[in-house]
């Protein structure tokens, strides 16, 4: 969405585009921060704004559980794919999968996470059972 602008979508459109996947990854600004995603909230809504007015279909895309999430972060996750009136959003569990930065932080327990197995046949965005939050011992299912 960081390149995203009324011309070239109109452009898209002309050509053939019929829907434009976005990975927000969430709707917190401190969280978005903190990943390091390099867009705003503003940037985003513009970008499904402009989307939706070409007339191209928009899917958002979400992650929950990333380092630091809180219950907090993640209701404005929520709320904010709800306001963004994209036609479409998606969620997915945060997985620490392997060579990634979060397997690593995962790995040396930061962020509030920790890995519960290295059997990456468990992983899976939807299924979770891989991490434990906070310090819980609760497996997340």
């Amino acid at each position: 969405m960081d390149h995203a602008d009324p011309d070239t979508l109109r452009l898209m459109k002309r050509a053939g585009c019929r829907v434009i996947s976005y990975g927000v990854e969430s709707g917190s600004p401190e969280m978005l921060k903190r990943i390091k995603k390099g867009i705003t909230l503003e940037r985003v809504g513009n970008a499904i704004r402009w989307t939706r007015e070409a007339g191209i279909l928009t899917d958002t895309n979400y992650i929950i559980g990333h380092p630091w999430d809180t219950r907090e972060t993640i209701n404005d996750t929520i709320y904010f794919a709800v306001k963004s009136n994209a036609h479409m959003a998606s969620f997915a569990i945060l997985v620490p999968f392997p060579g990634t930065e979060i397997a690593r932080m995962a790995l040396k327990g930061e962020g509030g996470r920790k890995l519960l197995s290295t059997d990456y046949s468990t992983y899976g965005k939807q299924v979770g059972g891989v991490r434990i939050s906070n310090g819980s011992t609760e497996k997340h299912t």
